[in-house]
This record gives C-alpha cells, sequence and structure tokens, in this order.
C-alpha cells in the first residue's frame, strides 16, 4: 500500500512539473508586443490570448494549495504533537515579526546608492524597504541558526 502512494506521489509530481514547463515555455515563447507599444495593442494582445498566460494562473493554483497543504499540516501536526509544532509556530511568528519591524524601520538604500540605471530599472521605495527586510531577516535567521549549530554541543555540557 505504501508503495503505491509513492508511486502515485511521484506520477503525480513528475505530471505537476511537465505540466508547468509546459506552461511555463508557452508563456514565453509567445509573442508579445514591446514594452513601448500603445496601451490599444497591450489590451489587444492581453485579450486576445488568455490561454497563454495560464502559466500564471497555474502557478497560482499552485501556490494556493502548497499554502492550504501547509496549514492543514500545522493543524494535523497540532493535534499530534503539540509542543513540538508550537514551539515551530512561534518560530514562524517571530520571523515575521522581525521582518515586519525591519520593514517598518526601512532602509538606507536608494536607486543611486544600489548603482542601479533608473532608466532601465523601474523600483521604488517599498519594493527596497521589503527586499532589504527580508534579506536581513534571512541573514538574522541564518545567524542564529549557526550559532545553534555551534553552540548547541557546548550548551548541553554546561546544563549537566
Amino acid at each position: 500500500m505504501k508503495d503505491n502512494i509513492n508511486q502515485i506521489l511521484n506520477i503525480s509530481k513528475f505530471v505537476l512539473g511537465l505540466l508547468g514547463v509546459s506552461l511555463c515555455i508557452w508563456l514565453v515563447a509567445s509573442d508579445y508586443p514591446e514594452s513601448g507599444a500603445p496601451l490599444e495593442v497591450i489590451d489587444a494582445f492581453v485579450g486576445d490570448s488568455p490561454a497563454s498566460f495560464s502559466a500564471i494562473s497555474y502557478v497560482n493554483i499552485l501556490i494556493g494549495a502548497a499554502l492550504i497543504t501547509v496549514i492543514g499540516f500545522f493543524i494535523y501536526q497540532l493535534i499530534i504533537r503539540p509542543k513540538k509544532t508550537g514551539l515551530s509556530i512561534l518560530g514562524l511568528l517571530i520571523s515575521a515579526t522581525v521582518f515586519l519591524l525591519l520593514f517598518f524601520i526601512g532602509s538606507s538604500d536608494t536607486i543611486e546608492s544600489l548603482q542601479l540605471d533608473p532608466d532601465k530599472v523601474n523600483v521604488g521605495a517599498n519594493t527596497i524597504a521589503i527586499t532589504s527586510a527580508g534579506l536581513y531577516t534571512i541573514g538574522i535567521c541564518l545567524l542564529i541558526g549557526v550559532l545553534a549549530i555551534v553552540l548547541g554541543p557546548f550548551m548541553g555540557r554546561y546544563r549537566r
């Protein structure tokens, strides 16, 4: 029974991946109008070829399914192992709090300090703030993880 489930999961992963890659190739291979084209030309392209944008819908559906699966997994784990799952959820909430705190503090980076060409890149201050907050949050989490790995054995010895 377990082998059948693994085989079904492997086949479904392959089929979903093949479908996603195929739709993305179709999306990339579409004949897009130039970015400087009049708005009527772009609207006509979008209106006449909604099927070529199905890759975007597919990705949105997969992200929604993954989100539902993760939430279901957390609920299942809360029932089975409430203490460990609660600590995991607490870690996610702390990470989200650090991210939001860093985002609301803002970033001192600008288009000029990042050495971006304003003619080629149109980036707003919020995009820079979100990206900076995400990078700093990842850095903080990696630092804490490395410290836990390095100092973990020492902490166990000193507790005894």
